[in-house]
């Protein structure tokens, strides 16, 4: 694998975007609003994109089928930058599919057909492209690979971003605790942080982990305050108020420009800020990889606050 600034490990989708005015309920037929779209996702492959849309070197690890949309997929991530030598092709096994539905309110559900995502494991050209790169970013996907990329990472002196997500956050400090353990910085919104934790209250959570993995857990959102809290550093970030369009990837937008920032060596609170434009600036896009060039991002920056 080519050296890259940043690699991400996780899912790679095949994602299939449907725009209705509500959500399916028995009994009841939903149409779309607008034609349905389709493209690339998953959290490792949207921030990976959104970091070469922001002027970085970006490769990713995961795992696809050897079939026709992983081939497409493949192609739409080199095209838009993405190292994909770390992407492993599964025989015998389909590439990963997700159902996105979006409301009117820019909510979201999806339904996932992981695929060939899973199991993952590292090979060695994977283990040598973390090694030489300045910063990892973990999403959810195997254990085993997580436990073992960022134990890697640790090793090497490379930082660690980790987005347990929905997917892995239900396991907790115990399922989780040998990745935390070589975390930088853990970035997952307050219901994520409820799971792991079982604590209501974000700043009691987040200090719980500062205290026992002696991390920097940073606390995204869609409209409340962006918490950042470190042994030695404690403040919240307002982010842009705007009626969004889509808000599926609005998180990993938030991660690369977070990421963006660490890279850069900024301040944190310069890199919450930021995290807070790219999403700000994606959820007024449609699909997961929509974030703008760098110029239009930093539009949002003077209405963060």
């Amino acid at each position: 694998m080519a050296k890259s600034e940043v690699v991400t490990i996780g899912h790679i989708l095949y994602d299939t975007r449907c725009y209705v005015d509500g959500f399916p309920s028995p009994s009841r037929t939903t149409f779309t609003q607008k034609p349905i779209a389709t493209g690339c996702g998953g959290s490792a492959a949207n921030t990976a994109v959104n970091l070469c849309r922001l002027g970085k070197k970006a490769s990713m690890i995961g795992r696809i089928g050897d079939d026709f949309t992983g081939r497409q997929l493949l192609h739409e991530l080199e095209k838009k930058g993405v190292g994909t030598a770390g992407i492993q092709k599964s025989k015998g096994t389909h590439t990963g599919i997700s159902i996105v539905l979006i409301d009117k309110n820019a909510e979201v559900e999806v339904i996932e057909d992981v695929g060939a995502n899973e199991p993952l494991a590292l090979g060695k050209e994977a283990e040598k492209a973390i090694k030489a790169a300045k910063h990892l970013h973990l999403t959810g996907t195997s254990i085993k690979a997580l436990e073992k990329a960022s134990a890697i990472a640790e090793k090497a002196g490379t930082t660690v971003s980790f987005d347990p997500g929905r997917s892995k956050s239900h396991l907790g400090k115990k399922g989780l605790g040998k990745i935390l353990e070589n975390v930088d910085y853990l970035i997952l919104n307050r219901a994520e942080l409820g799971r792991i934790t079982k604590a209501w209250n974000p700043l009691t959570g987040a200090r719980e982990l500062v205290k026992e993995f002696n991390l920097s857990c940073v606390i995204k959102s869609g409209e409340k305050p962006i918490i950042f809290e470190s042994r030695h550093e404690h403040f919240s970030v307002y982010p842009v108020h705007l009626k969004p369009i889509d808000t599926i990837g609005a998180g990993d937008a938030f991660s690369a420009g977070f990421i963006c920032g660490l890279l850069e060596g900024k301040k944190h609170i310069d890199c919450v800020k930021l995290g807070a434009a790219c999403s700000a600036a994606k959820i007024l896009r449609q699909g997961a990889q929509s974030l703008p060039p760098r110029k239009d991002v930093e539009k949002f920056l003077k209405r963060v606050k």
